[in-house]
């Protein structure tokens, strides 16, 4: 006889009236006792060796012959146990109703059932579609059984049941090989290009060049390039023609402005008094003396005629002790001389070099409250030919200085392979022991004025704390304090590497932080320990790909912000994975292993491919900067995430599998040698598979706490009879009720707090009976608009690019008072420029954009510049004339004083006009040209007898080779300070420039039509970085438009679903505007590196947590309304996101500890990105949900496609 709630043919067709029960059909469980809404929950299948009238034939023959031991037996698979998930598709009936049944105003409609009691019966299948009466509100819910027993599936359920059969061969497998590759990383062969002098480690950070922050195929670069080749093309011949050796720049007779040390002098009180006393213009001695009486400073310093160190002319201590000797004493000067100079040195400030050291409001004799000095170093050093012969070399060199090094053997100073020569002869370690440490300047400062970092000494010295911190000051008896602070390039780039380093140990700090939160949200330390282990390996395995297989060779310190990303991303999949393990345990249909293997790896397969594909795609659209080292930093970190994604589907499963097998009944160490509390244990007592699965794992009946094991809980043996019992029992997973019982604290808040709320108190109910949701939905868009108005002000950086903080020494106001607020500037501090002809254009044919400072590339000459033609040197001579009286006006954005392109006082080098003053002096005193014939012998007569000074200012604006002169350049001094250069007043200089190349071009003959203009700044500076910020912008916006598109595309596909993707794309681009709002709102920063970097970064970011939901709500499909699906992803996926984006900050925010500004900008917009999806995620996107969430097929993509497919005749009609 038929057992009571199970219903056959013959049962159904007998009813009548009134349907009241709770009735089950094959693990359909219809409860509807108290007028609810038809909630439908599924309940266990019913046995077929007890009910065979009700058996359903297998799947398929493979499901059928599967026999495997711990799996499904065929008798368990159901033909149309088809998932959405798995499928794609929805299963809809497709039997008509049945005619017979008789329901009254709450009609329960069974679609789908077999007739099993006739002839012909070949079995039943679970009913799919339960249909609401007139009693409830309209609509249908489908019911899709999920066979996740049945690992029959080719890629998903063959990879789980591997997994739960053979989980320590694939654990020991991937580690093996994660281990090999980042041992051959860390000892691989290294590339010599990337750091000259390493042996082994290809994970070593590349030497940084000027080179490596600028566009190479941006004009400004292209003709910066240009001009310096033209230089060095033409070298061998002007040595030809000058003689041999002259034309070649003498050792150090020139300025090195990229490494001169300046100072800035000012009371510590601030009192308007002035700085030059006796005793502070001794302690200014005493602090340039640390480095011209340094041991080093002979080797570098500039060279008067006799071989000596040259007077030092914006120095002020040379200004009051005029002798050597006495910038080495030192000594007290008298009150008398002291006025008496300082007067001399508060005079002609606007006519002389004096203006250097005066404030800007000081005049004209009076006196001065601060004053800078500067302390130049000599160029080209010896072995180098000129400042361009091997910038790299020669800046390594220049460090040393600064850094100190350590003796070699045989008194010989360990260098690397380099051109100079300057140690050759008179080595600083002759005499001195190997290992013997030569103390750098930097050092030396420091100790003159007791500053001190942590650590204050070692490899790690500073990496904590920065010497830089402690403001220099000298105390003086009777004066008040005398505050010092220097800067030069070399100094700061020394301390840019230590800082680096020093803020990369935070991210020990960060893996920590994060374990703690894995442990505490798996509870679990083995879970922890391992997912930190695949995170961190997935750094070294991912550079493998990329310096091995994709051949990107350059690694800089930017790429180790790819440790902070990866531990959101990685521990984020990790809550993923582990919280469906978890909730397969609750699942009474669920019976093996492998099943809850198939089901954790089926959901995050899915939810984290979603999520890593966005993050990948948003680095993917980085890679199309043409700044290199972030090109590079995004590469890599779109494979670092790829690699962790791919660890997650794979290392995961298998160490989830070991504990459960060995500890989630025992609780680990913590619970099972104590023997007290449960919080750590993942289920009180291992099921029957489980049992069968450790009895055949030799591993764990080797270990000691398998022993105890005849003293634990043993499962009840399954039969039929029980199959009824779980049926019928009160503990089915099935309802969120069920499973409520044992989820944690954030599910009970999101069930019985959070989504009431959120949903209101009347089921069904239209949205103006939402006050909360719509009210939640209204303030998102209002701040959104509040937001987007403030994100649409952000410009590029106002004034010089910063990395430091305000209480480091190198802060936003020294740099504003190194260059603005003195009553004159130096002339190597003005922008120079050049304007040449004779260049056709910059080829690079062998160019590697990521080792930018080698093979840059040679020019082509124009076959028409011919400057024997009388047109042309009229055309070169009328181009200075309208370079010396061009006007730079404009207002603020005006980088340009008085108003004029040219420095006031300053006359362009029109070198053709030389010329022709010399053939005047010395042929025609009328010509106003050079005859053709004349022309180039002129030029060598006036090349070969010019002093060598002057040959070496011919060499940079006029070159050619023994027969025709190839180029020539027209150079000046702009009236445009290099270091108050912002991107505006940039813009402005390049503009003015441009237009008036512009109005020459128009004008000029055949051959000057090749006309272009560049800055003289150091490569990377200058009109160069000013194009840098422009690309940062642009491509800021071009990540914009791959982005989103490709976002929404993949919120389709995760969510099967229009509406919810189009929900999840305005609720990511919000977050974005946010993100980018806060920046310009709470911080004031401006669009400068990290911003634009993060501003695409933070797009792939955003759709983690709003996938993770859409994805849940689409998996609700037991769920008849759009406040149970609401209620549903909450709960089920609320405390995941929750715990991802915790985990994300909390890795994120360390980076508040770092010193470097870029870092701290990027956790700060890291952050705010997390905290601002989270609250989208779970605020306004699911507001949105149970406001007008889909139900039922609406925006259905499954649907639509199988409706177009039926009405072009492609499928049967259902």
């Amino acid at each position: 006889p038929s057992p009571p709630n199970i219903l056959t043919t013959a049962t159904i067709s007998s009813l009548g009236g009134d349907v009241r029960s709770s009735i089950k059909i094959a693990g359909l469980e219809q409860s509807d006792d108290s007028g609810g809404s038809g909630g439908v929950s599924r309940g266990a299948d019913v046995p077929a060796s007890m009910y065979p009238d009700l058996a359903p034939p297998p799947r398929n023959k493979h499901a059928a012959d599967a026999k495997e031991d711990g799996f499904v037996s065929s008798a368990l698979v159901f033909e149309d146990k088809t998932s959405p998930t798995l499928s794609g598709t929805h299963v809809d009936a497709t039997m008509e109703p049945m005619k017979d049944m008789v329901a009254s105003e709450k009609q329960v409609v069974v679609e789908g059932l077999q007739d099993v009691s006739g002839e012909g019966g070949t079995g039943g299948t679970p009913p799919h579609k339960v249909h609401q009466g007139a009693g409830g509100k309209s609509g249908s819910v489908e019911q899709h059984e999920e066979a996740w027993d049945d690992v029959s599936s080719p890629i998903v359920g063959n990879w789980s049941r591997l997994i739960a059969k053979h989980y320590y061969y694939i654990l020991l497998g991937l580690v093996a090989t994660c281990i090999a590759m980042s041992v051959f990383v860390m000892y691989g062969p290294a590339d010599q290009r990337c750091t000259p002098g390493a042996t082994s480690g290809q994970m070593t950070v590349c030497d940084t060049t000027p080179y490596d922050w600028s566009l190479p195929y941006g004009n400004a670069s292209l003709f910066k390039d240009a001009y310096l080749n033209a230089i060095e093309s033409v070298e061998p011949a002007f040595k030809t023609l000058t003689g041999g050796d002259t034309g070649q720049v003498a050792e150090r007779s020139a300025s090195a402005n990229d490494f001169a040390i300046t100072w800035i002098f000012q009371h510590e009180d601030g009192s308007d008094s002035t700085i030059f006393t006796p005793k502070k213009v001794q302690a200014m001695c005493e602090a340039e003396a640390v480095v011209t009486q340094h041991p080093l400073w002979g080797y570098y310093c500039p060279l008067a005629a006799d071989g000596s160190c040259a007077g030092q002319t914006l120095s002020a201590v040379h200004r009051f002790y005029a002798t050597p000797q006495e910038r080495k004493d030192c000594t007290l000067l008298s009150q008398g001389t002291v006025d008496a100079r300082s007067a001399a040195l508060m005079s002609n400030l606007l006519t002389s070099t004096n203006g250097y050291f005066a404030n800007e409001g000081t005049v004209e004799g009076g006196y001065t409250n601060a004053t800078r000095s500067m302390l130049q170093l000599g160029q080209p050093l010896k072995g180098f030919t000129g400042e361009e012969d091997d910038n790299d070399d020669q800046r390594l060199v220049y460090r040393m200085l600064a850094q100190g090094f350590k003796c070699g053997k045989d008194g010989k100073v360990p260098m690397h392979d380099s051109k100079f020569e300057g140690f050759d002869a008179d080595s600083p370690c002759a005499g001195k022991s190997e290992g013997t440490e030569i103390v750098g300047v930097e050092q030396k400062i420091f100790d003159h004025f007791s500053m001190k970092g942590f650590p204050e000494s070692g490899q790690f010295q500073g990496a904590l704390r920065s010497a830089y911190f402690v403001k220099p000051k000298v105390e003086l008896d009777g004066e008040g304090a005398l505050r010092a602070r220097f800067y030069a390039g070399m100094f700061q780039q020394l301390e840019f590497n230590r800082v680096v380093n020093g803020d990369l140990n935070f991210a020990i700090l960060s893996v920590a932080t994060v374990f703690y939160y894995i442990y505490f949200h798996t509870r679990s330390a083995l879970i922890a320990t391992a997912s930190m282990f695949h995170i961190v390996i997935s750094l070294p395995v991912g550079y493998f790909f990329y310096f091995n297989v994709f051949q990107y060779h350059y690694y800089s310190q930017m790429h180790i912000l790819a440790i902070f990303l990866a531990l959101g991303i990685g521990a984020d999949s990790v809550f993923v994975y582990v919280d469906a393990w978890k909730e397969s345990g609750k699942m009474h249909t669920i019976r093996t292993n492998a099943g809850r293997v198939h089901f954790a790896l089926h959901r995050s397969a899915q939810s984290c491919f979603n999520t890593t594909f966005t993050t990948v795609m948003s680095f993917v659209a980085t890679c199309l900067t043409p700044i290199m080292p972030i090109h590079a930093f995004a590469v890599y970190a779109a494979i670092v995430m790829s690699v962790n994604y791919l660890l997650v589907i794979s290392y995961t499963p298998c160490i989830v599998m070991i504990y459960h097998i060995h500890m989630s009944d025992k609780g680990g160490c913590c619970c099972f040698c104590t023997g007290a509390g449960t919080w750590c244990k993942w289920q009180e007592h291992a099921e029957q598979d489980t049992v069968e699965a450790r009895q055949r794992d030799k591993c764990y009946n080797c270990a000691w706490y398998s022993k105890g094991e005849a003293n634990l809980p043993k499962p009840a043996a399954m039969h039929e009879e029980s199959a009824i019992q779980r049926a019928n029992s009160s503990q089915e997973r099935e309802t969120l009720e069920t499973l409520l019982s044992r989820m944690g604290k954030v599910e009970h808040f999101m069930y019985e707090r959070y989504s009431p709320l959120l949903m209101g108190r009347t089921p069904h109910a239209p949205f103006y009976k939402k006050p909360v949701a719509c009210g939640v939905i209204l303030f998102f868009l209002g701040y959104f608009a509040f937001m987007l108005s403030s994100a649409a002000q952000l410009t590029p950086p106002k004034t010089e690019e910063l990395w430091f903080p305000d209480g480091h020494m190198h802060n936003a106001d020294f740099f504003k008072r190194l260059a603005d607020g003195w009553k004159g500037t130096a002339d190597n501090q003005y922008i120079r420029a050049a304007i040449t002809v004779g260049v056709d254009e910059m080829e690079r044919p062998n160019y590697n954009w990521f080792f930018p400072g080698r093979e840059r590339g040679a020019v082509t000459w124009d076959p028409l510049f011919d400057l024997t033609q009388p047109e042309q040197q009229l055309f070169f001579m009328s181009a200075c004339d309208a370079v010396q009286g061009h006007a730079c006006e404009g207002g603020g954005d005006s980088p340009c004083k008085g108003g004029r392109l040219v420095r006031s006082g300053q006359q362009v080098s029109c070198v053709v006009r030389d010329l022709l003053n010399r053939y005047k002096a010395t042929t025609d005193a009328t010509a106003t040209t050079i005859p053709a014939n004349a022309f180039f012998g002129v030029y060598k007569d006036y090349v070969n007898t010019a002093g060598e000074a002057t040959q070496s200012q011919l060499k940079q604006v006029i070159g050619g080779n023994d027969a025709k002169v190839l180029w020539a350049s027209i150079t000046f001094m702009t009236s445009a300070d290099a270091e108050s250069l912002s991107n505006a007043r940039g813009h402005h200089l390049k503009e003015n420039l441009r237009e008036l190349v512009d109005g020459l071009r128009g004008g000029a003959p055949g051959g000057m039509q090749s006309i272009f203009f560049t800055d003289l700044e150091r490569p990377g500076g200058g009109f160069t970085w000013t194009e840098v910020e422009d690309a940062l912008v642009q491509n800021l916006f071009t990540g914009f438009s791959i982005c989103f598109p490709v976002v929404f595309v993949v919120l389709v596909f995760a969510s099967g679903n229009l509406l919810l993707a189009l929900y999840a794309t305005v609720s990511i681009a919000m977050i974005v505007v946010g993100v980018l709002g806060a920046v310009q709102v709470y911080h004031g920063w401006d669009l400068g590196i990290a911003e634009s970097i993060s501003g695409v970064i933070v797009i792939g970011f955003s759709v983690d947590y709003t996938v993770h939901l859409g994805h849940m709500y689409k998996e609700a499909w037991d769920q008849p309304s759009r406040e149970e699906k609401t209620r549903f992803a909450l709960t089920h996926m609320g405390g995941t996101v929750v715990g991802g984006g915790l985990t994300t900050a909390l890795s994120g925010g360390v980076l508040f500890l770092c010193t470097l500004l870029f870092f701290t900008k990027m956790g700060t917009l890291l952050v705010w990105t997390i905290f601002l999806s989270m609250f989208h995620a779970l605020f306004f996107f699911m507001a949105c949900c149970a406001v007008a969430g889909p139900t039922g097929n609406f925006g259905s993509v499954y649907y639509m496609f199988r409706v177009c497919r039926e009405r072009m005749g492609f499928g049967k009609k259902e």
